[in-house]
């Protein structure tokens, strides 16, 4: 059976002994209906992971002796999922995926051919954070990715510099991930997916003129939200995290 795993500061699992409050605190004596004796994992979001027990559990809070520390090393390439917002909820299966799949840090932004208004974004990029935090905690990463605020298309070409190399998916064609990787290893990398409907001919231009590689994600037409996860596994293989 999995261990039970929750996310606490850094300080707290610093302390040796720490009081899960709030949503943990629910997660582990409603949700998961835990008893006194049992085993949990803790980390602190940045890397810092504790083997603890349950002491107690109270209405206010779950109590935990945390009985050793370690300190995780973090994946190499860091990848970072640039995704044009889908229509509907489709994001939502956007983060969870790419949480599950070891993105650093997704970022949602619109391009040519979204559909809708920066503004309406402000209530989902919470919602999207929430979903992060639980995909995080199920899939036991040390390291808590980041769900950015919506950007425009002039703010994701200056974040693009930034990265050591970034690869976009090309309905029109490209090399496949694997040949475009090869001999390279970047600290940080760029995977970029448009929307619904592709990028846009001055968008494909302009991140070729930015250095950002055009790949091919084979012949089938994937849907904006699963060429992300496509990608992004693509990649971890060709750098054995997969």
């Amino acid at each position: 059976m999995t261990t039970a795993r929750f996310y606490v500061s850094g300080q707290a699992l610093s302390s040796g002994r720490l009081v899960l409050e709030g949503p943990e605190h629910h997660h582990a004596s409603r949700v998961l209906r835990m008893r006194a004796g049992e085993s949990i994992i803790l980390m602190d979001g940045k890397g810092c992971i504790g083997r603890g027990t349950i002491e107690s559990i109270t209405p206010a809070g779950t109590s935990v002796v945390v009985n050793e520390t370690s300190q995780a090393v973090e994946e190499r390439p860091l990848l970072h999922l640039f995704q044009g917002i889908p229509g509907g909820s489709k994001m939502d299966g956007v983060v969870q995926g790419g949480v599950e799949l070891g993105a650093a840090s997704l970022q949602p932004f619109l391009a040519a051919r979204s559909r809708r208004a920066h503004a309406t974004y402000a209530g989902k990029v919470k919602r999207w954070r929430r979903i992060a935090l639980e995909a995080a905690r199920v899939a036991g990463r040390p390291f808590l990715p980041e769900v950015a605020e919506v950007r425009s298309w002039d703010e994701v070409l200056a974040l693009l510099e930034g990265m050591d190399l970034a690869l976009f998916a090309d309905e029109a064609g490209g090399e496949r991930p694997a040949t475009a990787l090869a001999g390279r290893n970047p600290g940080e990398l760029a995977l970029l997916v448009g929307p619904e409907g592709g990028l846009a001919e001055e968008e494909r231009k302009s991140l070729a003129e930015a250095g950002a590689l055009p790949v091919s994600l084979g012949s089938n037409i994937l849907r904006t939200e699963t060429a992300g996860m496509v990608l992004m596994a693509a990649v971890r293989c060709h750098y054995g995290l997969l």
